[in-house]
């Protein structure tokens, strides 16, 4: 009969039990109390706490335990060996064999095997000489007390045990399944859920998958093409400069007004002329990766030495090359390559466009042609994976000049997937909580473009020595569309040669509380700049955020729901971020950023320094304020909808083939996980 199948109340053991030995695992004082609950109609009874490992015959030391003298151990972390057997010496040692109070027990003695069959390597390894007397190197870490026992801290390699007992190593099982071929990287470990049957799981990044994600691209650019040939087909007429044609809510799937359009152009224009590589007159070089009809280019390429755009449609790339000439920006040349290309050294033309997938830019240019800013604007979500972005960003960085900028614009937001999903769902108008809930957890199933978490980018800047800085930004304007509720920039710069050294500032800082104004929040941070106001709800995403995070389970009706989440806003004072960026913004006597919060995504932050402070200056503040807060949340959740991927069965059944010729079947996995790639962010 096992322990854990007796009744909470009685003796498992007879009254007269005499000893009982526990061993082939770390013992815990909580266990050993179970133990002696068990035998409690047994005073006399002794508990050998049994350690040795089977290169010494199991049986090396032990530590002895009675009713009475439990009592002091019960408030310890680990139960102690005090006792060896008198074939038997144990000590700690080093990497080198000497003596430490901390290390790995080395075990000396008659009590050990010959050794190995048939591994000598491993023999060598292991089995050693220590005064003229053999050894064997356990591997177990561990500590002598002043008192003469021992005490087991864990392990020092990654040795450990699973499935009732069978000792497995995890660096070895990892190193075969990074032999299989079709494996780029892997992470094995135990599952501990269970710890009298752990198994093994593997979680497995598989080759880059570059002809499904150059499929995917192929597919999007044909599905634009269409749509272009059908726009092209029943519209004419068309400013070409502000050419929104295709544009539609996900909401109500109906075009997107002029007005609305005209807002989300403006305020993307008037965030990316904001930057340091257009002041003081600088004309910058610029990177336009999914260039499209040109509503960017047509208002930026003035203010450019020189602007090469890059789109998946050739028909797009011919109507922007056309109606430049029509504009007769003499400075201005506008040419489609369909594969490579290179700057010819003579030409000294302002603008070119190119008609290329955004993974094969690198192929388009030449490491000699550096940008002062690369733009990628409403363009990610279309992308076939987040190692796809990852990658796409790691080339960017390599073409951006010293202070130049990363502009990855309209991103939409991963930490607001099923607040997107409610909102999408409640525009249909649900007459159920039921209906409601099923539409939700559809939308967020079928999901098939890119989302991506703002702390991603504030994280890459902080480990990758390339960036001097990144900040995520909401949205502006006041157009309830999608792209101001829910997508976000990303605005990385590179570092600065010689790096500029800024004096530490000051950053004031304070949360937003109920009932909060925006009068009142003035007069705090006038004299205190600058100024981060932290934790402010989000009135463009309040209602359904309210709803997305309701249980939805039943409990209320529709318009019970409805009215909760009134209730709600009306508690806690919200505020629109355009809003309070207006209102902050005095005069242009102050410069207020909407911040993304990388914690709470339903709320936003907002720094506001003094209009004459240096952009650098102000960039990396930003950038510091979001990496102290991202630095409290875990960073080994996922970042992107598409940041793991589907295996095929054939795949996983090959590398369980591939494995059962080199390891034991009791190792074979239990389980494995696949992923895209593995987010190392230190």
């Amino acid at each position: 009969m096992w322990l854990d199948q007796t009744e909470a109340t009685g003796s498992f053991f007879p009254p007269g039990f005499q000893q009982i030995l526990l061993g082939g695992d770390a013992l815990t004082p909580s266990f050993a109390q179970r133990v002696f609950q068990a035998a409690i109609d047994s005073p006399k009874v002794q508990l050998k706490n049994v350690y040795g490992p089977t290169e010494g015959t199991i049986f090396s030391s032990y530590g002895n335990l009675t009713h009475v003298d439990f009592g002091p151990i019960s408030n310890r972390c680990r139960v102690p060996i005090d006792r060896v057997m008198p074939h038997v010496e144990m000590t700690v040692t080093g990497p080198l064999g000497h003596d430490l109070p901390r290390g790995s027990y080395f075990v000396q003695g008659s009590c050990l095997t010959l050794g190995y069959s048939n591994l000598p390597q491993l023999n060598e390894a292991k089995f050693l000489e220590r005064n003229g007397i053999r050894g064997w190197k356990s591997g177990d870490l561990g500590r002598q007390l002043p008192c003469g026992s021992f005490e087991i801290l864990g392990r020092t390699d990654s040795m450990c045990k699973i499935r009732g007992g069978f000792r497995v190593e995890l660096a070895e099982i990892q190193a075969n399944i990074s032999s299989f071929e079709q494996v780029a990287d892997c992470h094995v470990s135990v599952d501990t859920l269970d710890s009298s049957d752990r198994q093994v799981i593997a979680h497995v990044v598989f080759q880059s998958g570059s002809n499904q994600d150059a499929q995917t691209v192929a597919d999007w650019k044909q599905m634009f093409e269409g749509v272009n040939e059908e726009i092209q087909t029943f519209e004419e007429n068309v400013e070409l400069t502000f050419d929104y044609r295709g544009w539609t809510s996900s909401f109500d799937r109906k075009h997107i007004s002029a007005g609305d359009m005209a807002e989300w152009i403006d305020t993307t224009v008037e965030r990316i002329l904001d930057l340091d590589c257009f002041r003081l007159g600088r004309k910058p070089r610029i990177l336009e990766i999914g260039s499209g009809t040109g509503m960017i280019l047509f208002r930026i390429a003035p203010q450019a030495e020189k602007y090469v755009g890059l789109d998946l449609t050739e028909a797009v790339v011919n109507q922007v090359r056309e109606h430049s000439r029509k504009l007769k920006y003499d400075h201005v040349e506008v040419s489609i390559y369909l594969e490579y290309w290179e700057f010819p050294a003579e030409n000294n033309n302002n603008t070119k466009v190119h008609v290329s997938p955004a993974h094969l830019f690198e192929q388009v240019l030449t490491l000699d042609n550096k940008f002062d800013l690369i733009i990628c604007n409403s363009v990610a979500q279309y992308f076939p994976s987040f190692q796809y972005l990852q990658n796409l960003v790691d080339r960017a960085a390599e073409y951006v000049k010293p202070g130049g900028y990363l502009y990855l614009g309209d991103l939409r937001n991963f930490s607001l997937m099923r607040q997107f999903a409610t909102a999408v769902a409640l525009a249909d108008q649900p007459r159920s909580i039921e209906t409601l809930s099923n539409a939700i957890s559809r939308n967020m199933s079928i999901e098939e473009e890119l989302l991506v978490s703002p702390d991603y980018f504030t994280l890459l800047a902080r480990d990758d020595i390339r960036f001097e800085s990144a900040v995520t930004y909401l949205r502006r304007g006041l157009a309830n569309t999608e792209m101001n509720l829910f997508r976000f920039d990303a605005v990385m710069r590179s570092i600065q040669q010689p790096k500029q050294i800024i004096p530490e500032v000051t950053l004031n800082q304070r949360r937003w509380a109920p009932f909060d104004s925006l009068d009142t929040i003035s007069t705090i941070f006038e004299p205190s700049l600058p100024f981060l106001l932290r934790d402010i709800p989000n009135a463009r995403i309040a209602d359904t955020h309210y709803v997305s995070a309701s249980p939805l389970d039943g409990s209320q009706t529709i318009p019970e729901l409805f009215e909760a989440a009134k209730a709600h806003q009306e508690f806690r004072s919200q505020s629109n971020p355009e809003r309070v960026l207006r209102q902050l913004s005095k005069q242009g006597q102050y410069l207020a950023l909407p911040m993304c919060s990388l914690t709470q995504p339903e709320y936003f932050d907002v720094l506001v320094v003094d209009a004459k402070m240096p952009l650098s200056e102000v960039e990396r503040l930003a950038f510091h304020a979001q990496v102290v807060g991202v630095e409290s949340s875990a960073e080994t959740r996922a970042f992107s909808n598409k940041q793991n991927v589907e295996v095929s069965r054939e795949i996983l059944r090959l590398l369980h083939e591939h494995l059962s010729r080199r390891v034991p079947a009791y190792i074979l996995l239990y389980q494995s996980t696949a992923f895209l790639s593995m987010v190392r962010t230190r």
